[in-house]
């Protein structure tokens, strides 16, 4: 019997899904710090495979909110801003606090006991100086209560908002003399023998306490106020003369670029061909392809004047091409003739 054959795009969705894990770990055990930049190349050459499965890795994670691509500086850990902090912990405390709900009600009795030894556990590991086993540990007692809570969408939605807080708690600096505290073991506590109402009031405060160790209790502020000097710090780093000339890494992050757009324009995934060509644009402004994927990409998403300036801007530097070919019919077209103008449309 022959063993069954992986088709190319399998294959491809397999090393994706390896270097997504790759770069997740990395990220999470805090080897990469927020606002450093992840090099495609570099991640590829680590992981011996090509850019496109990397690529497509790197825009999962940017979807999921751990990495953020900028014009000109290419791809990083994302830096949230005060209005992610807040949201983000706002929408935490919810969900975790349904998920003690759930957990008061329907965990077994040895589930219960597993939580106080799992709760002993974060609160000894969290005055110590290496926080990655902390980071761990911490990580998988949220997500156990949620799992014992036997609701996965819920557990699912927790997953994804404890590993991205945790990343943030994980990179913050320290205060020096922190001592060991029972706020986790006094959490284990409410929640295996109290309530359902109990357990979630005992959860509530919880995410607030995670913002990181320079929030107090009840303001954010202070956290906010260090992730804004993070994000001045990285933008100065990041910061690039606009009349210099694109480095060898910037003209082959735009290739790269181009080409995930062009897998995902064949997809018909607008929204991200778009976002992929932008960048790509940003780059290298005369390459007349990313004119032609700009605009498809726009006319499909209803943004005519956008994609109309694209299609001129692909006329102008390449008319006799294919594409400019099908450019100078679509802008002649009564969709695009009726189109208004991108400069038309500022204020």
């Amino acid at each position: 019997m022959k063993r069954p054959v992986l088709s190319a795009s399998s294959a491809n969705a397999s090393l994706a899904g390896e270097a997504y894990g790759h770069v997740r770990r990395r990220i999470l055990r805090g080897e990469i710090s927020l606002g450093q930049s992840v090099s495609r190349r570099k991640v590829a050459a680590e992981l011996g495979m090509s850019f496109l499965p990397v690529s497509e890795a790197l825009l999962r994670l940017e979807f999921e909110g751990l990495l953020e691509s900028r014009p000109r500086a290419g791809t990083r850990v994302r830096i949230p801003s005060p209005e992610d902090v807040r949201g983000h912990y706002l929408v935490r405390e919810i969900l975790e606090a349904e998920a003690a709900r759930q957990f008061a009600q329907v965990a077994t009795r040895r589930e219960r006991a597993q939580l106080l030894k799992m709760a002993a556990r974060v609160d000894e590991l969290s005055p110590r100086k290496n926080r990655a086993p902390y980071l761990t540990l911490h990580h998988r007692l949220h997500s156990r209560i949620a799992e014992c809570a036997r609701c996965e969408p819920l557990s699912a939605a927790i997953e994804q908002t404890c590993a991205l807080s945790s990343t943030w708690f994980c990179l913050l600096p320290r205060p020096q003399g922190v001592r060991t505290s029972r706020r986790h073991r006094d959490l284990a506590a409410a929640l295996t023998t109290g309530t359902p109402a109990q357990a979630a009031a005992a959860m509530r405060p919880l995410p607030r306490d995670d913002q990181g160790p320079l929030a107090n209790n009840s303001n954010p502020n202070n956290l906010i106020l260090w992730l804004a000097c993070k994000e001045a710090k990285a933008m100065i780093g990041f910061a690039v003369p606009p009349a210099a000339p694109a480095p060898p890494e910037h003209q082959e992050s735009a290739a790269e670029d181009e080409k995930v757009a062009d897998y995902y324009l064949d997809q018909k995934n607008w929204k991200a061909a778009l976002s992929r060509f932008e960048s790509a644009v940003v780059l290298d402004p005369e390459n007349p392809e990313v004119y032609w994927g700009m605009g498809e990409a726009q006319r499909h998403l209803g943004k005519l004047a956008e994609a109309k300036a694209a299609y001129e801007k692909l006329v102008e530097y390449d008319p006799d091409s294919r594409h400019g070919k099908e450019a100078r019919k679509i802008l002649k077209s009564a969709e695009m003739a009726n189109a208004p103008s991108a400069s038309a449309k500022q204020p």
